[in-house]
């Protein structure tokens, strides 16, 4: 059979068709612009060609063995008919399959081709699914501004604002990518917040410990009765660490004979080497002398997940009301009253920004950022200890 030739088109002479080194098509002369391509493989499909001289567009229609005849040529003219409007069929499938992709579904995706973090992954799912529960098996194309505005207020009034704004920001982000991902235009519906300006307006934290409740705290902290959430604190509050890179740091990630220690999973995706000092040194023996497992700070066979408990026993105790954060924000604050800014930046692996000078020529060296990390430790040291 000669590639790219015209037949009426029958059951029988498009079972014959043999495949060829490369693909071929055949034309139908019973219906105009119907096509069946024949590839190397031996399969066969159904195709719309509009144009002329083997030139112009192609559309599938579906596969040889899925259709009969007679459908192939009904579904070619109806494309045919769509195409002389000025319609475009490919976008027409692309926006009806898009309209059937449940929540669920585009949650699913979302989690699966973007880059993120477990800890993140687990928040989409555990807000998404927790708060849009009734949502889930709608089309998420399908849900509409009204929708969005009706349930971002009783999410308000449920569960308060910090949490009304991050699911919709999370569910925002979960449209625009099946948007994108499906080829569609268009905009989100949870964009109608933005121009009805109802997002929830958030002061940023700022609490941390004053030198004044240090000892207090100290002291309360050592008498906590989990001893790894006792060290997990403390090391907090030396370290300037967040709580989930203190929590998953491995014995793997120590190293005694160089003085550092590695966060590989950091916010930013930095690298962090931080130098063991003198304080944290001491926690690492105690630590080690206790070892269970590959965590520096183990809950069971798994790493440390959460020092609410302890939190709330010093709160009782001491009446200091902290959360890990402000554990954080406490060493940040004090430290940029004993050492440089940039090291300050440095040791929390808090990016440059667009401060030309901190990014490219003024880094600090690791030695500088040895004697400055002790400088910290030791004077914290002193403050709850005095």
């Amino acid at each position: 059979m000669n590639p790219d030739r015209t037949l009426r088109f029958t059951i029988k002479r498009l079972e014959t068709l043999e495949p060829a080194a490369q693909r071929y098509e055949v034309r139908d002369t019973g219906q105009p612009g119907l096509a069946l391509r024949v590839y190397p493989t031996g399969k066969k499909v159904y195709l719309v060609v509009k144009g002329v001289g083997g030139q112009g567009r192609r559309i599938k229609i579906a596969d040889f063995a899925d259709i009969t005849l007679d459908h192939a040529r009904r579904e070619a003219k109806a494309l045919l008919g769509q195409l002389a409007t000025g319609a475009d069929p490919i976008q027409t499938r692309r926006e009806a399959r898009a309209q059937s992709i449940t929540l669920n579904e585009a949650l699913d995706q979302y989690l699966k081709l973007r880059p993120l973090k477990p800890g993140t992954q687990a928040n989409y799912q555990r807000f998404i699914t927790g708060h849009l529960r009734a949502w889930l098996d709608r089309p998420v194309l399908a849900i509409t501004e009204r929708d969005v505005l009706r349930r971002f207020q009783a999410l308000t009034e449920q569960s308060g604002r910090e949490c009304a704004n991050l699911t919709f920001r999370m569910l925002n982000a979960i449209v625009n990518f099946t948007l994108a991902t499906q080829g569609l235009s268009g905009d989100s519906p949870v964009k109608v917040l933005s121009r009805a300006k109802v997002w929830h307006r958030q002061t940023p934290r700022s609490r941390c410990l004053a030198p004044s409740e240090l000892p207090s705290w100290w002291r309360a902290v050592g008498a906590v009765s989990n001893p790894v959430a006792r060290d997990y604190l403390r090391f907090l509050l030396l370290t300037g660490l967040r709580r989930t890179e203190a929590a998953r740091l491995r014995w793997e990630s120590i190293n005694g004979s160089d003085g550092v220690l590695t966060i590989t999973e950091t916010k930013n995706g930095q690298i962090l080497v931080l130098p063991i000092t003198t304080p944290i040194r001491a926690i690492l023996k105690e630590r080690e002398a206790l070892r269970i497992n590959e965590f520096v700070f183990p809950a069971g066979d798994k790493a440390f997940a959460s020092a609410q408990s302890a939190i709330n026993q010093v709160t009782k105790v001491t009446g200091i009301a902290f959360s890990c954060h402000d554990l954080r924000r406490t060493w940040a604050t004090l430290a940029q009253d004993w050492i440089p800014f940039p090291q300050v930046k440095a040791l929390l692996n808090h990016s440059a920004g667009g401060d030309v000078t901190l990014r490219h020529y003024a880094k600090p060296t690791r030695d500088q950022l040895r004697v400055a990390a002790e400088t910290v430790a030791i004077r914290l040291m002193n403050l709850c200890e005095p």
